[in-house]
């Protein structure tokens, strides 16, 4: 997952490393993968250039990670 941002002042930056990301992705997974032909799965989210976004998404993203949603996704 990608923390990037595709809206706000940081949107032109954000969409170009966001459309970098997901060429190679395309490219890694034409060429058959990862090691035992596991494919690559992206998906990003958009931080609105907003550090306290980030932040929750962040958070978010952590508890996905360690099972625990404690987080609440709050979007300043």
């Amino acid at each position: 997952v990608g923390l990037v941002e595709l809206s706000g002042n940081g949107a032109t930056v954000g969409t170009n490393f966001d459309n970098a990301v997901k060429m190679a992705v395309k490219e890694i997974n034409a060429a058959g993968g990862l090691v035992g032909g596991r494919k690559i799965e992206y998906t990003s989210m958009d931080t609105q250039t907003n550090p306290g976004v980030a932040k929750a998404l962040g958070r978010l993203l952590r508890g996905a990670e360690t099972g625990s949603f404690d987080e609440t996704l709050r979007v300043f």
